[in-house]
């Protein structure tokens, strides 16, 4: 009789954990699918918002403030969900990060929009961010590890809509 009440304990805890995790996953989807078909094109972001309060212009050193690669796949998870809730208190930040990388393209762009996405631990929750970068026509291919680096920019587009991206400084193949 133990057996069975152990064993049903467990089924439930189970069932609850991936039942949030769907929940999650639901919320990412339309997020992603939200910004794939609202990605202005990259000549039409700008540089800087008016706006909000922009971190100070530092160039790139050669120092990130956050390197994610050396963080675990929960921290960097976590990190990723802040930077949408607070983009404030990243702007102006350099960024290390490590994920797939995903190609959104829509004809009334001239050019296509990328993201650099990663997932928690169990990789049942993903996130992602957009970069600008220019490959000169030849991206990694979709679905592909990569490395990218850049300055977290906090945009305000036409209509108030907030956008952030990263102005990516390198992207290389992990």
């Amino acid at each position: 009789m133990k057996k069975i009440s152990i064993y049903s304990a467990i089924l439930v805890c189970a069932i609850v954990l991936l039942s949030s995790c769907n929940q999650k996953d639901a919320k990412n989807d339309f997020a992603s699918s939200v910004s794939a078909q609202d990605a202005p094109a990259q000549e039409d972001i700008p540089e800087t918002t008016e706006s909000k309060p922009v971190a100070e212009d530092k160039p790139f050193t050669g120092v990130v403030d956050r390197d994610f690669t050396r963080m675990n796949s929960n921290m960097v998870y976590a990190e990723v969900f802040n930077m949408m809730i607070d983009p404030e208190s990243y702007v102006g930040k350099y960024f290390k990060m490590k994920g797939k990388i995903k190609t959104f393209e829509d004809g009334a762009l001239s050019s296509p929009s990328y993201a650099v996405i990663v997932s928690d631990a169990l990789a049942c929750c993903q996130q992602g961010i957009d970069f600008v970068y220019d490959f000169n026509g030849n991206p990694p291919p979709e679905d592909s590890e990569i490395v990218v680096v850049g300055k977290f920019v906090l945009a305000e587009l036409n209509g108030g809509i907030s956008y952030i991206y990263l102005d990516a400084i390198t992207v290389d193949r992990a």
